[in-house]
């Protein structure tokens, strides 16, 4: 029987999971469908054979991950972009999944750390590929499911991959075209996924949640409601209000002073929070708990509202090739745009400490991330492909195990989320678009600007200036006179270690003592940084990943 050899740990009583049995099989999941019950979806898999239930994943239209034991085999999967992550464990006792990184490790009992992966993740803030802290725990990558059949054997397939190699050029009128209408249709989808709830949309500064909430305003609808929230005066809060309040929309601040956000990182729904968020492969993405909080305790938001977010348009639309991919290349060799886009991903996103920039540790992640992409066979780089390697290792690692958990914060709420960006829908059409239309977000931002979708396109600023409190402003102008001789990365580093707690948008340092902060030198690159090596230290781990006794807290 599957019973004998597949456990679902954790799923049960888990804030966001729910449970059906239909025909002798049990069902677990979390997330939101459109078009499919939970009774039916159930019932689907009970009656489908093993070769079958990849085809049955890929026509699921939603966001989700689930656990199924049946008659004939059981899983584990998660969705095209992984948004709510899966862990598996294999022994002689057989494989277990769960969605709760603490129950299962205390299913399986003690596990040695992986000192790779803890070396990746302390220069980053998680893991490489399919790899978590702790050896013989692995996680999902997007679209790929865990399959246990009948004698016991577990094997990991796929139902959906992200593909941006490729590449289909079109010209520039058509893609504004289509980029319109997908967009719009993703829009859609969204007024479709809340049935009539109330939307309520983290409305920040740029392009994504504006282009979410504008596009509701182009279709009418109306049962919004949007709010900002972070240090009081930065540069965020007065963009959102003005595009609220354009479009028609109520809209709300949530302030955030580093006393009151002091309070919040030492209450017990922190840590309630740091423990449903914990998956052994990321740190935890923490700023949107502090806001729902406040907004649901003042009845802003309806209890059963949809939250949508604009995660993570900046990706999946081209702003995030780095400058080295995104341009003329001077190269055209397969090796050497291969060793470009490891260096780009390496310079850009395992730069956590500077302490840890070191030649021994960049060539080790840099064969790391090549094995993960030896694992998914892709074919050479061309010049037309040479971002293509780059988007892959980001939507499997960074994307996927840090960015969209900031959905975790909406389930331990009790609200349901949705995200536009991500729609699988989205991701297919993004998928073929060329280089020289994707980066830098130049066919999205054109066509936004175009459409200026209910006039806040062309008159509301996009990301302006970083803004501080006066007595900030003032100080930090002084303390850089004394390095006006000095280089501008000595000033740069000063200015982080001394002035970042300040001045930052959501008030994310202010777990840590100031004091802590200003006199570290290990060269801490903003406020995940310190994140990640408290998390690291509940897992015995120092800042660089490496066992030590101390807890960080």
């Amino acid at each position: 029987m599957i019973a004998a050899h597949l456990r679902i740990i954790g799923a049960d009583g888990r804030p966001g999971w729910r449970s059906v049995a239909v025909d002798g099989a049990t069902l677990w999941i979390s997330g939101l469908l459109i078009g499919r019950t939970d009774a039916a979806l159930c019932a689907a898999l009970a009656a489908a054979e093993a070769t079958e239930v990849a085809g049955l994943l890929a026509g699921l239209d939603g966001f989700f991950a689930l656990a199924f034991a049946g008659p004939r085999f059981g899983l584990a999967a998660v969705d095209h972009c992984a948004s709510i992550q899966m862990l598996w464990h294999e022994d002689r006792e057989g494989t277990r999944v769960s969605p709760a990184g603490r129950a299962l490790l205390a299913a399986t009992g003690p596990l040695d750390i992986d000192a790779d992966q803890a070396r990746a993740a302390a220069m980053s803030g998680y893991t490489i590929g399919a790899s978590t802290l702790y050896r013989g725990v692995k996680c999902l990558k997007p679209g790929q499911f865990v399959l246990v059949d009948g004698a016991g054997k577990a094997s990991v397939r796929r139902h959906y991959r992200y593909e941006p190699w490729r590449v289909e050029e079109q010209d520039d009128a058509e893609a504004l075209r289509t980029c319109r209408d997908i967009t719009m249709r993703i829009v859609e989808k969204t007024i479709a996924a809340a049935g009539g709830r109330q939307i309520a949309i983290p409305l920040s500064a740029g392009r994504d949640s504006r282009a979410i909430v504008s596009g509701l305003a182009e279709l009418g609808h109306k049962n919004v409601v949007c709010f900002a929230y972070g240090l009081p005066g930065n540069r965020e809060v007065g963009p959102s209000r003005d595009v609220a309040r354009r479009l028609g929309y109520p809209w709300h601040y949530v302030p955030q002073p580093l006393a009151g956000q002091r309070a919040h990182f030492q209450s017990d729904l922190f840590r309630r929070f740091l423990d449903h968020a914990e998956v052994l492969n990321s740190v935890a993405f923490v700023q949107d708990l502090a806001p729902l909080d406040y907004l649901l305790e003042r009845g802003v938001l309806a209890p059963d509202a949809l939250v949508v977010n604009g995660q993570s348009g900046d990706y999946i639309t081209g702003n995030h090739i780095p400058k080295a991919l995104a341009g003329p290349i001077d190269r055209t060799d397969p090796a050497s745009l291969s060793a470009l886009a490891m260096s780009a991903m390496v310079g850009k996103h395992y730069r956590l400490w500077d302490a840890l920039v070191t030649p021994e540790n960049d060539k080790r992640i840099a064969e790391m991330l090549a094995r993960q992409l030896a694992e998914e066979d892709l074919p050479e780089p061309t010049l037309a492909t040479a971002h293509a390697a780059h988007e892959l290792l980001e939507l499997e690692n960074r994307q996927s195990k840090y960015t969209i958990a900031g959905q975790r914060s909406y389930e331990l709420m009790g609200l349901s989320w949705w995200m536009p960006l991500w729609d699988r829908e989205y991701m297919d059409y993004w998928q073929p678009i060329s280089r020289r239309l994707k980066a830098g977000q130049n066919l999205y931002a054109r066509m936004l600007e175009a459409e200026d979708w209910g006039g806040v396109w062309r008159e509301v600023p996009i990301n302006p200036p970083v803004r501080m409190a006066t007595p900030v402003r003032l100080a930090r102008g002084l303390a850089k006179l004394a390095f006006a001789f000095a280089p501008e990365a000595s000033w740069r580093a000063f200015d982080r270690r001394a002035f970042y707690y300040w001045y930052g948008a959501t008030s994310s340092y202010a777990r840590f003592p100031y004091g802590r902060v200003a006199r570290d030198r290990r060269g801490a690159r903003h406020a995940v940084s310190w994140h990640t090596e408290a998390w690291l230290g509940k897992h015995g781990l120092d800042f660089a990943g490496l066992v030590t006794t101390e807890d960080a807290g």
